[in-house]
């Protein structure tokens, strides 16, 4: 009989891990993200009110944007949950990714359970690692004022004062689940009618003002018809951020248009980035340049400025970065231009052995010649530099920058008999005189 134990220890532990992907499954049926987008890549005629037009390398499709956004500036991201499975954020950054929105939980579409998105952590700290810019969202069920302020209470506790460069997002969607998605979710239970916009805003306002207590920017995320038709989006653009999604080659064309304010543009849900598998959500941030009136010390919009700095895209060896500033005082903004890394010069590149560790120093310049300071790197030097042999130091580059490089350098033998030959050359010189 004691032959069997092993054995049926063997089948326990794999009917606790069975029973626990079941689980799993059960719990994935109620997030709102398990079931597709409703909104579809269109391919509609666009009515000309356009200026700026932009290539998106993730889709590789041109994209026009409104006449409103003329002279702002233009910077690509992504948003991504566990949906998105494990991610290599070096791969995503260097694929020209600038920020990101990670998902830090949702509520489930049958009870509004609050629920931590189980990859946020890590996606979290790995972005950041890699010099892209976070926020964070959070996809609602709230019905009522109370709901909502639990939800932020409950996004709160896992974000944990953590540090953020863009806002955190209200993402709140009519959600079906079921085979057949005929089960209305929680929300859209309760706001499914456009005859609850006032309720739906009001709830929304809500977990706005909430997050704005807690110390962070709150922002509004939504498709253009719910933002138009469901929910008050133009009244709450006028108080905080919108994320418009509308998978369109324009935001405005002959069959639908938005009014309102917009400060991110969700253009696509199957765009490929490297280090993601399969499609990715990607996105336009629009973000002012620095208005001539600012540059003006007489300006009287507004005496002394305060300047807050708000995000910052930092430069690589291919390309300037900026940093964005909003005045505290008038809400102006202006970019100051980072320029790109251009030079990194070790100070020797061979040294002769003499059976100590030998090491360079490094010095990086700016495309303006101007020496960056040693605070924006760090630097790997080899445990031991000593031996003959080849080395190598990696510089890894931070807060304005993002990049690494790696500079080689060697320790070569000291040259034997050097003397010697010294003389034999300079007999040798006086022999042929």
């Amino acid at each position: 009989m004691k032959h069997f134990k092993p054995v049926l220890l063997v089948t326990i532990l794999l009917l606790i891990l069975a029973s626990q992907r079941v689980l799993a499954n059960n719990q994935d049926v109620y997030d709102p993200e398990y079931y597709s987008n409703e909104l579809t890549e269109e391919n509609e005629p666009s009515i000309h009110t356009y200026s700026t037009r932009t290539k998106s390398p993730h889709t590789n499709k041109n994209y026009t944007h409104p006449d409103s956004k003329d002279g702002y500036k233009i910077s690509l991201g992504i948003d991504v949950s566990k949906w998105n499975d494990y991610i290599d954020w070096e791969k995503v950054k260097d694929n020209g990714v600038d920020f990101t929105f990670i998902r830090i939980g949702y509520s489930t579409l049958n009870n509004g359970t609050p629920t931590l998105d189980p990859l946020f952590t890590q996606n979290l700290a790995n972005a950041k690692k890699a010099g892209i810019k976070v926020g964070v969202y959070y996809y609602s069920q709230a019905t009522n004022n109370k709901e909502a302020q639990d939800e932020v209470n409950f996004l709160l506790k896992y974000l944990n004062n953590e540090y953020l460069d863009l806002p955190i997002v209200y993402d709140a969607e009519l959600g079906y689940y079921g085979s057949e998605k005929q089960y209305p979710g929680k929300l859209a239970q309760a706001f499914g009618s456009t005859k609850s916009a006032n309720a739906w805003t009001a709830v929304a306002r809500t977990f706005c003002e909430a997050i704005k207590e807690a110390g962070y920017t709150p922002m509004v995320y939504g498709s253009i018809y719910g933002l138009r038709d469901s929910i008050h989006g133009v009244e709450l653009g006028k108080d905080y951020p919108i994320w418009i999604a509308r998978y369109n080659t324009s935001l405005n064309n002959s069959k639908i248009s938005y009014s309102g304010n917009i400060d991110f543009w969700q253009y696509t849900e199957t765009g490929k980035v490297n280090g993601i598998k399969g499609n990715v959500d990607c996105n336009f941030y629009y973000y002012k340049d620095i208005p001539s009136t600012i540059i003006d010390k007489d300006s009287t919009t507004c005496k002394q400025h305060q300047w807050n700095d708000v995000q910052t895209f930092p430069a690589t060896t291919t390309k300037d970065g900026s940093k964005l500033y909003t005045c505290e005082l008038c809400k102006q903004n202006y970019t100051k231009v980072i320029p790109a890394i251009y030079a990194i010069k070790l100070s020797k590149t061979s040294f002769v052995y003499n059976g100590k560790n030998q090491l360079p120093t490094v010095v990086v310049k700016d495309k303006k010649g101007n020496v960056i300071n040693s605070s924006e790197y760090e630097i790997t030097y080899p445990s031991k530099s000593i031996n003959v042999g080849n080395y190598s130091i990696k510089v890894s580059f931070k807060n304005n920058y993002h990049d690494t490089l790696t500079l080689n350098y060697k320790i070569i033998k000291k040259p034997k008999r050097l003397k010697l030959l010294m003389l034999q050359y300079c007999m040798v010189r006086k022999m042929l005189r």
